[in-house]
């Protein structure tokens, strides 16, 4: 049996999250059956019943989208049995929908969730060779990362995917009905004497992928003009909105002006969370269900339980250990999550990661520490000797995910602490940092038996002839006890009227200033500042806008600070709702 609830509101989110279009379409409940797979819902609902069968209960379930964030739900049960299931998308309604059946399956039961994404931003990337791509088990591999809370998938191919369209229109589309965003990654593919084929050829791809909406490309010898003539032309043919994100030596600034003169568009993270991630791990996912799970599901939900083992004591340190891992990333611009994960592919680093609000890369943290700049800013230093004291409690366990997980965490560890060296002897030519490089990669290069860790020494030492005349090294900065602070969060403003915020610090002798960061909910880029001298009592006053405003304070020692809100505890800002006029 099933009815239609004709006042079922629907937001359908832009991509940058700070506009919605609002309408009203009706939506089913009850229990309904589907015929075939057709998009995120319909896997959730597919499931639900599924459910519900297994258990031979009879329930009825009304679901539909909120005016909710994005990717968050609701699970609200009712008295005798089925729920009202809601979500902010129609990826958060399917994440409701597979938690009400995981539930069903577990306990007979359904209790009352309201659930929000930890880190918005959870991806996996694969390297495959063309051949590759056929025999691989594409919908379990999507219906895991479903299940598992991962919404990004990076297809990487190590030869030209040109002869692969028809193969990826169907994979693209399967991670689409699985709420997948799919990235098609083109590397190192640039002819030396380009031509109008590869225009021909990127254009007859899209056209026949329509869910190929993001394409990442990375060259490390740039082209301007070819992109231009070819690359960017073909964007602009194919007739709707196909971004690039690129990376490796194309995302330096003048090839970003070009894309940006030729209209092409960027793609960007949102820059509304500290630090997401692109992981690469084990391609023989159905063997590794708990590290699948790990980094997907905890991500999402750092309390979250496992059907696939792991107690309590290894899950809770193990989702810290996640959390972690995403800042080492997003701190340590060639970084490799987990080069053993893709023995098809020689080890390649990471594209550089987008200058954070909240986490500084190695070369950001080094030139602070030798110019004695202040920043609140977690350092990979900070980051490196966290993973290793959260690592601890995961060495006694005997899941073989968990175990990995431990050494892919002490394998990133001391690699920040190796390039952390390397970066401070290629600018000041002090031996002894070079010396604990060396040390570092060794350990690194033991955890994860990758001698693709020598790639940073290696470089180094090609520099040990001629290093920079050598120079005094100030220590880290030092640790400090959090003061006391207070401030009430502006949640709405009238539109085209300044806005002002104030916040009061308990002790103020060790600050040294305080600053605003802000900017437009969901826009790409680091924040604006306005910074002002320490005091007790501060009001700062923002420009007015018409779109709603993220923003944060950074609180300034000589060589430190914090960040109100606690950046790594809690959302790390505030957002301001702008009312129309």
């Amino acid at each position: 049996m099933s009815s239609i609830d004709e006042g079922a509101r629907v937001s359908w989110h832009s991509p940058s999250r700070d506009h919605r279009v609002r309408f009203r379409i009706p939506f089913l409940i009850g229990l309904l059956a589907t015929s075939a797979l057709a998009g995120p819902v319909e896997f959730g609902v597919a499931d639900f019943n599924a459910a519900l069968a297994s258990r031979n209960l009879k329930w009825k379930v009304k679901y539909e989208l909120t005016l909710d964030p994005a990717e968050t739900y609701r699970i609200e049960p009712y008295k005798y049995g089925g729920a009202h299931i809601t979500g902010g998308d129609l990826r958060g309604l399917m994440y409701g929908l597979l938690d009400a059946a995981d539930q069903i399956r577990a306990t007979g039961r359904l209790k009352q969730v309201q659930a929000t994404p930890l880190i918005h931003v959870r991806g996996t990337r694969m390297f495959v060779h063309a051949s590759e791509i056929e025999a691989f088990d594409w919908t379990d591999y999507f219906n895991t990362l479903a299940r598992d809370r991962f919404n990004r998938f990076t297809l990487v191919f190590l030869d030209p995917p040109y002869s692969s369209a028809a193969r990826l229109a169907s994979i693209s589309q399967l991670a689409a009905e699985f709420g997948i965003d799919f990235t098609l990654g083109i590397w190192e593919h640039q002819s030396s004497a380009p031509g109008a084929g590869v225009r021909e050829d990127l254009h007859a791809l899209l056209a026949a992928c329509p869910l190929i909406r993001t394409i990442e490309w990375r060259s490390d010898s740039p082209d301007v003009e070819y992109f231009r003539d070819f690359v960017f032309a073909a964007l602009h043919e194919i007739g709707r909105r196909v971004a690039l994100e690129p990376v490796g030596s194309l995302a330096a600034p003048d090839f970003l002006d070009a894309a940006q003169k030729s209209r092409v568009a960027i793609y960007s993270e949102p820059a509304d969370s500290p630090a997401g991630f692109h992981v690469d791990l084990p391609r023989e996912f159905k063997n590794h269900a708990l590290l699948y799970w790990m980094w997907g599901s905890l991500a999402y939900d750092p309390q979250a339980r496992s059907a696939h083992g792991g107690t309590p004591a290894e899950l809770t340190p193990a989702s810290r250990v996640i959390a972690l891992l995403a800042q080492a990333l997003a701190a340590d611009p060639d970084a490799g999550t987990s080069p053993e994960a893709n023995a098809s592919a020689a080890f390649v680093p990471i594209h550089a990661s987008e200058a954070s609000d909240w986490i500084a890369t190695v070369p950001e943290a080094v030139a602070d520490r030798l110019h004695r700049t202040a920043s609140a800013k977690r350092t990979p230093l900070e980051i490196a000797d966290a993973l290793l004291a959260e690592v601890a409690p995961l060495d006694a366990s005997p899941m073989p995910d968990i175990q990995l997980l431990a050494r892919l965490a002490r394998y990133q560890a001391h690699m920040l602490r190796a390039k952390n060296s390397v970066e401070i002897f290629d600018a000041t030519g002090n031996t002894d940092s070079l010396k604990d490089a060396r040390k570092d990669f060794k350990s690194a290069e033991s955890y994860m038996d990758l001698a693709a860790a020598q790639i940073g020494l290696d470089r180094a030492e090609a520099h040990h002839n001629d290093p920079p005349a050598s120079q005094e090294i100030p220590p880290p900065a030092r640790a400090m006890a959090r003061p006391s602070i207070t401030d009430v969060p502006v949640r709405s403003a009238p539109a085209g009227q300044p806005i002002s915020v104030t916040i009061t610090i308990s002790a103020v002798k060790e600050i040294r200033a305080v600053r605003l960061h802000y900017r437009a909910a969901g826009a790409p880029g680091l924040s604006s500042v306005i910074e002002k001298p320490a005091a007790p009592s501060l009001t700062f006053t923002l420009p007015p806008s018409e779109t709603n405003v993220i923003y944060f304070f950074e609180i300034l020692t000589h060589d430190s600070g914090w960040f109100e809100p606690d950046a790594f505890s809690k959302t790390p800002y505030y957002v301001i709702r702008i009312e129309a006029k």
